[in-house]
């Protein structure tokens, strides 16, 4: 008889997204969560009053990048049709500064 490859595992691999888990969450080997925004690991920690604390901390930063999206998007369509260099780096340099600015809770400069 011949060998067949196995199927795929049904656990993700380290550190991967699981399709309906949030992008913060890591699943070790033994699919026990491990939350990035807290750092700390364990199914009691996901039900804890700090997590839920820390998670709608998170929650609002999400919310205040989702704000710059369509005007970032509008911004890169013109540098990409503009033929100055200086504008496109000006502009990468503003929104990360923003971007930055969004963790510290300091409101951004300018």
């Amino acid at each position: 008889p011949s060998l067949e490859e196995p199927p795929e595992p049904v656990r993700p691999s380290v550190g991967a997204p699981m399709e309906g888990t949030a992008l913060y969450i890591e699943l070790d080997l033994t699919c026990e969560p491990f939350c990035l925004i807290c750092g700390q690991a364990g199914r009691r920690h996901l039900a804890s009053a700090e997590h839920r604390r820390r998670r709608a901390a998170w929650d609002e930063r999400v919310s205040r990048l989702e704000a710059l999206v369509p005007d970032a998007k509008a911004m890169i369509a013109t540098c990409e049709s503009s033929s100055s260099t200086g504008f496109a780096e000006a502009w990468c340099g503003e929104l990360l500064a923003i971007v930055k600015g969004i963790g510290s809770g300091a409101p951004p400069a300018g």
